[in-house]
């Protein structure tokens, strides 16, 4: 059985007992990891899938494909509205700069949802929002930092 996580949930769930058998370094951001868990572990995970309780992964996969597409197109900017109406903007610069967007129609989005963006990138990223602005009834928060080494080519 497949399930998606993100590092956070992976340092639990080794601390919980999963054993890492391999690991697959793909293109782009995506790490593929092979791993025994236990039965009572397995059930949980499929148990909590089932129930919808996982939803958060599923701004991960997005981010993930974002950063995929930006990475093939530096200099094109990645476009998505999420179900419950933030919208996200990524591009990863030909000036060796990643940004980010986040914005809402009317309102700027919180601080959670930018800490909660950026923990679900598909690696560490530490930024502070570093502008807000208003364009055309949509609220802003902006910020750039290094592309990591080794993830521009």
């Amino acid at each position: 059985m497949i399930f998606f996580c993100d590092w956070n949930e992976l340092a639990d769930l080794k601390a919980r007992g999963m054993t890492i058998l391999a690991v697959h370094q793909l293109e782009g951001a995506e790490t593929w990891i092979e791993a025994e868990i236990s039965e009572e572990l397995m059930d949980e995970m499929t148990k909590q899938a089932e129930q919808g309780k996982r939803k958060h992964i599923k701004l991960g996969i997005i981010l993930g494909q974002m950063w995929t597409a930006a990475m093939a197109a530096p200099g094109q900017v990645q476009r998505v509205t999420l179900p419950g109406g933030m919208g996200v903007n990524m591009i990863v610069g030909l000036d060796g700069k990643t940004r980010l967007q986040i914005w809402r129609e009317g309102k700027y989005p919180s601080e959670i949802e930018w800490k909660t963006t950026l923990r679900h990138m598909p690696y560490l990223v530490e930024a502070e929002i570093k502008k807000r602005s208003m364009h055309q009834g949509k609220y802003y928060f902006q910020s750039e930092w290094e592309t990591p080494v080794g993830e521009t080519e």
